[in-house]
């Protein structure tokens, strides 16, 4: 993985994309620079430690999973790292299911979601984050990207995605830090889908509307009926995925 100085940077030409509370996130017509406030903090030093350990992981993930490609350096600190920037993209999040049509590439995005993170959890790669503002469509392709809290190898996710946060405090499930797993991804991942058919905008499935599609796709209900059972159960476990539940076994489009 190769090294570039930060003081090498042309950052006032940049575009800036995004502060968080740890870092900047930066681009120009090709790369994205993500700099991190306090390289010498612990924060910054785990998701540096990370981004050079999945690195290593490169060729048996997905090209679609975008990783850390260089670290940037300032002293003896990691400053932060970059990876490819994709062009004309926005995230899943963004998009609005108000039409059959856009019903359709919705689960053609699904399908390609599980099956990227299928290949990371393949890989021993946990998530741990996961929500659609880090998966990024483009016109029909789809990207993970922002692996700073994935658990791998030794080093554990440290923050889960704020929806599973909410479920887990709301309904008093047993979950620790150490509790997040290829399960607790799968968990996000039905929450991030189900959220979508809870947007302001979202014209629901009805048979008037969507004809076959309302009975062939309709996942909702059995979205639902999972949480149900894991609530029940008290324990996050034997989560499916989204296609699992809808029998997508494969691009249906």
């Amino acid at each position: 993985m190769r090294n570039i100085n930060k003081d090498d940077l042309d950052i006032v030409n940049l575009k800036h994309i995004y502060t968080s509370e740890d870092a900047k996130t930066y681009r120009d017509d090709d790369t994205v620079y993500k700099l991190f406030e306090k390289p010498e903090d612990a924060i910054a030093k785990d998701h540096a430690v990370k981004a050079r350990i999945m690195n290593k992981y490169r060729r048996y993930l997905d090209k679609h999973i975008i990783l850390p490609k260089e670290m940037i350096i300032c002293g003896r600190y990691d400053a932060g790292y970059t990876s490819k920037y994709i062009k004309n993209s926005s995230p899943l999040y963004d998009f609005q299911i108000d039409s059959p049509a856009a019903l359709k590439q919705f689960y053609y995005y699904l399908y390609d979601i599980c099956k990227l993170l299928k290949n990371l959890h393949n890989t021993g790669i946990v998530v741990s984050d996961f929500h659609f503002h880090n998966v990024l469509v483009q016109k029909n392709d789809v990207f993970m990207v922002d692996f700073d809290n994935v658990r791998v190898e030794d080093l554990y996710g440290y923050t889960p995605s704020y929806l599973l946060y909410s479920f887990v405090d709301l309904y008093e499930l047993p979950f620790s830090y150490g509790l997040i797993n290829e399960e607790t991804d799968r968990l996000s991942l039905l929450l991030s889908t189900l959220q979508m058919f809870c947007k302001e905008g979202t014209i629901f499935l009805t048979d008037e509307r969507y004809g076959s599609l309302s009975e062939k796709y309709l996942l909702v209900n059995n979205i639902l009926a999972e949480l149900r059972r894991i609530i029940k159960q008290k324990k996050i476990k034997d989560v499916p995925l989204p296609s699992d539940l809808i029998q997508l076994k494969k691009r249906p489009f």
